[in-house]
């Protein structure tokens, strides 16, 4: 997604997936989002909308049209970035992910239902190993603590970690 800023870049994102490119300008924006459910927008999760629509507001476009003093008093300072959010303003910095200290590594692959074979998981799991361990020790990094998250029929998880003696970057 490709906008005037974050947040319509992030919007944008969401409106030609899996593969497409859009490009969302500040005069395009009210056409493209005004008429969405205020949900879509970035910060409004189930509580907020339940909130604002208990107000009446059931759309970006609704919510936009509100006053800067309603949405302070009624819901703070949340209150004004959601309104501004709703214009498609948007001030935050980018930051480059350079700059951003990582803080961990992960590897995941769906292997479909009713995968039951425990040597083709291993062979899998070891796979994943592999590509975790491969990209820190580009970058020289070494853990502690390993972690598997196993889901099941996208119902279930199961989360199990181990806190090793000593950090390593090693795939075994």
């Amino acid at each position: 997604g490709l906008g005037p800023n974050k947040l319509v870049a992030k919007m944008a994102s969401d409106l030609n997936k899996p593969k497409g490119l859009s490009l969302v300008t500040s005069q395009d924006w009210p056409d493209i989002f005004y008429h969405l459910s205020v949900d879509k927008l970035v910060g409004v999760g189930s509580r907020m909308r339940n909130h604002l629509k208990a107000g009446g507001v059931s759309t970006i476009g609704q919510l936009a049209g509100l006053k800067t003093e309603y949405m302070k008093r009624r819901f703070g300072l949340p209150g004004i970035w959601l309104r501004q959010a709703a214009l498609g303003l948007d001030s935050s910095p980018v930051v480059l992910s350079k700059d951003i200290p990582v803080k961990s590594f992960g590897h995941s692959s769906a292997l479909g239902s009713g995968v039951s074979d425990i040597v083709l998981l291993e062979k899998v799991l070891l796979a994943l190993c592999e590509g975790v361990g491969f990209r820190m020790r580009q970058k020289d990094l070494f853990s502690k603590t390993v972690m598997l998250r196993l889901g099941l029929k996208r119902l279930f998880y199961f989360t199990r970690s181990f806190t090793l003696p000593k950090a390593t970057d090693s795939t075994r």
